[in-house]
């Protein structure tokens, strides 16, 4: 990415070239119509450039009014898992059911294509949000991230190489490409050779469903391995992508086998950050990307992931890390801002000039009540857990619970899926479950 200064000065020069060369012709020809089309083009891109590479502190501080890594981690991803996928699954399912009764109209294979598009589009935006919410590495080493060469999966296979559950995700890329490495980043980042995907992040269920229902049929539909290798040996390969693209658009050969390109990958996640904003009651942000790409064309990046990792972790928390009881009863504490350094590869100047900002954002937060969503304390317990290798979070239990800090809106979706959901389970399971919530007693009656 260039320096603002220079994106400025060739625009300055292109637009001085399209006077010069307006005025020669300025006749209307072929030549310069074609002129006119590159140069709109041009300036399109040369403008938006600009835009990416303003490092404005206002425009992170509209970020951080909106959302936090904590807020990322405890209440968007959550409400991913616990409503949304499950709603879209069970559209899917309702709609598949209808599509095979025997008085099935055409209709209905319509309505069921329709909702599996859904399914596999909700699911793919999952899979981006929570990668790099779990691993917050810059945009390209995302796009690159090949399964079994990066991303590394630990998981129980079948007998005819079938997955049947994920036990732990971690990856092995740096957090900057090595072509392209400023004075202040981590050259020699030997701390963060191996990344652990914390399941309290990113859900190891969903991701055994991502694999499965995503990027093995993608994988095979786009013939990136050989005819009769499995799915445990197309894992293992180390050659496809794991944010895979499962319809290309472009005719344009990614840099990785099924790979998004860097302006889809980009999109996805603004979309899926925007969607999880308004899941939250976010009432002062715009209906549809588009409006919210005009308004804030720098904030809705996925790169911006690095600014909430290192000031929750580096600015608020700082030397106050995560905390835990170990079995022998000895208290276990982590440097936050040792994790800051880890989680995004950069070094103390980096982190304090560049990433660490909008601190009077946080403060102002701060006066909220803080057991309310919005004050940055609202979930240290949670976020500790997010650290330390292993730890699950019940979010169902959590939720449940009045006293979690979260937003109405995403209380009150939670609890209506989970009605509906009950609902839809077949009347034997659902007796099966009550009566292991009664007492031993009435269980033994009922």
């Amino acid at each position: 990415m260039l320096p603002p200064a220079a994106i400025q000065m060739l625009y300055a020069l292109a637009a001085i070239t399209e006077r010069v060369v307006i005025g020669i012709h300025n006749d209307g020809s072929a030549a310069e119509q074609a002129f006119r089309t590159a140069w709109e083009t041009t300036s399109n891109m040369l403008k938006a450039a600009l835009a990416a590479s303003r490092d404005s502190r206002q425009q992170i501080a509209e970020l951080f009014e909106r959302i936090t890594l904590p807020q990322l981690v405890c209440c968007v991803l959550p409400w991913r898992t616990l409503v949304d996928l499950p709603k879209h699954q069970r559209a899917m399912n309702s709609a598949e059911r209808a599509a095979l009764t025997s008085s099935a109209s055409a209709r209905c294979a319509r309505e069921a294509k329709k909702a599996r598009k859904a399914y596999r589009r909700a699911l793919t935006r999952w899979a981006v949000q929570a990668t790099l919410t779990a691993d917050p590495v810059r945009i390209s080493n995302a796009q690159h991230a090949r399964v079994g060469r990066e991303v590394h999966i630990n998981a129980a296979w079948d007998a005819a190489g079938n997955l049947l559950h994920i036990r732990s995700m971690s990856s092995t890329f740096r957090a900057h490409e090595e072509s392209d490495v400023s004075e202040t980043e981590t050259k020699n980042d030997t701390e963060r050779a191996i990344w652990r995907w914390s399941p309290a992040i990113i859900d190891y269920t969903w991701a055994a469903r991502y694999l499965r229902d995503i990027w093995w049929p993608a994988v095979q539909k786009l013939g990136l391995v050989a005819p009769g290798t499995t799915m445990q040996g197309a894992v293992r390969m180390g050659t496809v992508a794991w944010l895979i693209n499962p319809i290309p658009r472009s005719r344009r050969t990614p840099p990785v086998a099924g790979a998004f390109l860097s302006k889809a990958l980009n999109d996805l996640w603004a979309d899926a950050l925007l969607e999880g904003l308004q899941a939250m009651g976010r009432s002062d942000l715009p209906a549809t990307m588009d409006e919210a790409r005009k308004r804030w064309p720098w904030v809705f990046g996925p790169h911006k992931v690095r600014h909430l990792w290192a000031t929750y972790w580096w600015g608020l928390r700082g030397t106050n890390g995560p905390t835990r009881m170990q079995r022998h009863g000895a208290e276990e504490r982590a440097c936050g801002k040792q994790i800051a350094r880890r989680a995004t590869g950069d070094v103390d100047a980096t982190l304090a000039q560049h990433y660490v900002k909008c601190q009077s954002v946080m403060v102002e937060a701060a006066r909220h009540p803080v057991d309310h969503f919005d004050h940055p304390s609202a979930y240290h317990r949670e976020m500790d857990c997010t650290w330390w290798l292993g730890e699950t979070i019940d979010w169902v239990s959590r939720w449940r619970d009045k006293a979690f800090p979260l937003p109405a809106s995403m209380r009150q979706a939670f609890l209506s899926e989970h009605a509906r959901q009950r609902r839809s389970e077949p009347l034997r399971v659902r007796r099966r479950r009550e009566a292991y919530s009664l007492p031993n007693a009435d269980r033994s009656a009922a």
